[in-house]
């Protein structure tokens, strides 16, 4: 018997619902398995309103659900030229940017919406080129060296302001292999208009010593927290690492 009311249905002709992943104003995200591709993926189920007769309210759901269900798409990340390689799926009208290789040797993709939002990062520290042994043991540590600083210093590149932060780290898994999870609120470093935002960072160690940086990042308060939060929530759910 599922586990979640909803499950085992059937949307858009090939997603079957798995699990509810997550849930708030705009609608659910649920992990889902195509059923003609043997993939997992994640998909949205838009939130139809209650004073359409029944009928309507599927015919409603299921356009819903159609289109929502075409516009993830999986995207090459960071590593397409090293190995492993990785890849996420996000929304397709998001705009990617990589590093510009004369300049920057560094491997990470990001992925932003066109009103710049949110965005969704993933960064690569590969074992070969950490000489300085800044890499953590395990994810775990990274995540709480990590959140470590964050709260005593913020970050530049994020634009976070120092000071204390309320933060939520977590130990979880990757395919049945250590990971963590950590998400922090907080305000932008402007001093006339400071906002606040909402980091997710998700952390992954290979078993040879390389370490993965899935980072969602979105507003706070307003219309853009729930789509945040569910970009976030798909990103992890079908973050696909090669070899693990």
């Amino acid at each position: 018997m599922p586990e979640d009311a909803g499950a085992g249905r059937l949307i858009a002709g090939r997603y079957r619902l798995l699990a509810r992943l997550g849930h708030g104003g705009m609608g659910t995200v649920w992990r889902a398995k195509g059923e003609t591709v043997d993939r997992e993926v994640a998909v949205k189920e838009p939130r139809v309103p209650v004073h359409l007769p029944e009928r309507e309210r599927e015919r409603e759901r299921e356009r819903s659900n159609a289109s929502r269900a075409r516009s993830p798409r999986p995207s090459t990340a960071c590593c397409t030229r090293t190995r492993p390689a990785a890849s996420l799926a996000v929304p397709a009208e998001y705009q990617r940017t990589v590093p510009d290789r004369k300049s920057d040797q560094e491997h990470w993709v990001t992925y932003t919406d066109w009103s710049g939002s949110i965005w969704i990062g993933l960064r690569l520290e590969k074992k070969a080129e950490d000489t300085g042994g800044n890499i953590a043991g395990s994810a775990a540590a990274e995540m709480c060296d990590g959140d470590t600083r964050f709260k005593e210093s913020g970050s530049y590149k994020l634009d976070m302001h120092e000071g204390p932060k309320k933060s939520d780290p977590k130990v979880t898994t990757y395919r049945d292999k250590k990971a963590a999870r950590n998400t922090v609120p907080f305000k932008t470093d402007g001093s006339e208009n400071p906002r606040p935002r909402e980091l997710q960072i998700f952390y992954y160690r290979t078993p040879g010593g390389d370490m993965y940086k899935l980072t969602v990042s979105y507003p706070g308060k307003g219309d853009f927290v729930e789509h945040g939060r569910e970009a976030a929530s798909a990103a992890i759910a079908n973050l696909d690492i090669d070899k693990t």
